[in-house]
């Protein structure tokens, strides 16, 4: 009744022939414009925009942007993990979000509310590069390792075999774990850290430190005498 009037000229689909009924199924909807066709025709991949909360999941909510709902996962609500669609949003909420992936073949849209803010991984990564040592605390066990957290929103992966000497079956929540950073990817927001790296880390800082602080005159052997003193 939104588009038809009694006695209306109107080009129709056929979609199903039933030949014993003489029946025909008919569509309107495939002849009219398509929603996503139109969405995509204004919007790419990277813009920013304006969209409503009518619907919150357990894994995310779904925001109308135009005449298309896009799906903002918990995972892209906010760097700080604890955070999620039902803690931070309500329906009927307006929020700016970045559209992170269209697929145009099956009408739906990603949404991220983080991405438009900058990584905590992506900062603690300028000031620290592999072989920094840090400190974490575990906040979760795996069967493949733990992670720690270095600073707020910035977690690390220790795997099982970076633990060593550490054992995974001894390691409670909320001990600090010393360890060297092997692996840091701004761009995936991933940390490893390695505590069987530790030993060799500190002992090769030790070796620059009494490099710096020897004379210049100081032969080889009486560097290595004096560091085997220690």
């Amino acid at each position: 009744k939104d588009y038809l009037e009694n006695n209306t000229d109107i080009n129709v689909e056929v979609i199903e022939i039933d030949k014993e009924g003489r029946r025909l199924r008919v569509s309107l909807k495939n002849l009219l414009p398509k929603p996503m066709d139109a969405f995509v025709s204004e919007n790419r991949v990277g813009d920013v925009v304006t969209g409503t909360v009518t619907s919150i999941t357990d894994f995310g909510a779904f925001v109308r942007v135009g005449a298309i709902e896009g799906l903002l996962h918990n995972q892209e609500i906010s760097w700080d993990k604890s955070k999620n669609a039902k803690t931070e949003l309500k329906t009927g909420d307006e929020v700016e979000v970045k559209i992170i992936k269209i697929d145009r073949d099956a009408g739906k849209i990603s949404l991220s509310k983080k991405a438009l803010e900058d990584s905590p991984v992506k900062a603690f990564a300028e000031t620290h590069k592999n072989g920094a040592i840090v400190t974490g605390t575990v906040k979760d066990k795996k069967d493949f390792g733990v992670f720690i957290a270095l600073e707020e929103s910035v977690d690390a992966l220790i795997r099982t075999e970076d633990l060593h000497p550490l054992k995974l079956d001894e390691i409670e929540k909320g001990q600090e774990i010393k360890g060297v950073i092997s692996f840091i990817d701004a761009n995936t927001d991933r940390i490893r850290v390695s505590v069987k790296r530790l030993e060799r880390q500190e002992e090769r800082e030790a070796m620059d430190q009494l490099n710096l602080d020897q004379d210049d005159s100081m032969t080889l052997g009486d560097a290595f005498g004096d560091l085997l003193k220690k």
